[in-house]
């Protein structure tokens, strides 16, 4: 199995090595899991049942994407969703009601999630408590230099222009997003004034511990969750 290598400066971290899906039986809805999700493989196995666990309205919106590779992220994002939180509320997945609150983030009564995606993988992130994820492909051909000072301070650019440049920029950028969308903010204006090289950072009034990993050397993914949780992460793979 793969490891998530981390990235941090704490070289006491050791690479984590994720556990596969299917072998997960069961969930304890105290505990909080990483979810990292291949789509083209996940869409193989799924195309033929998703149905079951899409509702109707999903399944119609599936037929609207023009391009195969956007219907099949949905699709595959949609049913690991459902699938999770079925576990979590034990109700059948299609029975899984959504509202939203702030931000127009979507939410289950009972649990916290966040998802992202990025190129062909998705992950989910579930726990008790406030949590935030973001994943993004890295692409080294991106020409980001221009939005630095828009959206580090100055000791976050010096880290992004230190070593791997591009490695750099999409850690602490995923960082951002993390702690964004665990406050339900999403992105917002000033990004400069949330310092995200700390392990542990305060927004909203609350604490979020900070960890960036790489999966399969092309992605770069962190997550935040509150600082006050004890639990040990569950990563899970599929």
């Amino acid at each position: 199995m793969r490891e998530f290598e981390v990235l941090a400066s704490d070289k006491s971290l050791t690479p984590v090595v994720p556990l596969k899906f299917s072998d997960q039986k069961t969930f304890d809805p105290l505990s909080t899991y990483v979810v990292a999700v291949c789509v083209s493989r996940a869409f193989q196995e799924i195309e033929y049942v998703y149905q079951s666990v899409l509702t109707q309205e999903e399944i119609e919106r599936s037929l609207c994407f023009f391009f195969d590779n956007d219907r099949r992220n949905y699709i595959v994002r949609r049913y690991f969703l459902r699938t999770l939180l079925s576990k979590f509320n034990t109700v059948a997945p299609q029975q899984i009601q959504f509202h939203t609150y702030e931000n127009m983030k979507p939410a289950v009564s009972g649990i916290e999630f966040n998802l992202s995606h990025s190129g062909d993988f998705i992950v989910i992130a579930l726990s008790h408590s406030g949590i935030g994820i973001d994943i993004e492909y890295l692409k080294r051909s991106f020409d980001f230099r221009d939005v630095l000072t828009n959206c580090f301070n100055e000791e976050e650019m010096s880290f992004v222009l230190q070593g791997d440049i591009a490695l750099n920029f999409y850690s602490l950028w995923t960082r951002k997003e993390a702690v964004l969308k665990a406050t339900g903010e999403g992105l917002t204006d000033m990004l400069q004034l949330l310092n995200c090289l700390p392990d542990v950072v305060s927004r909203k009034e609350k604490s979020f511990k900070l960890i960036t990993f790489r999966i399969q050397k092309d992605y770069v993914l962190s997550l935040a969750t509150d600082a006050k949780q004890t639990d040990s992460v569950i990563y899970l793979i599929h």
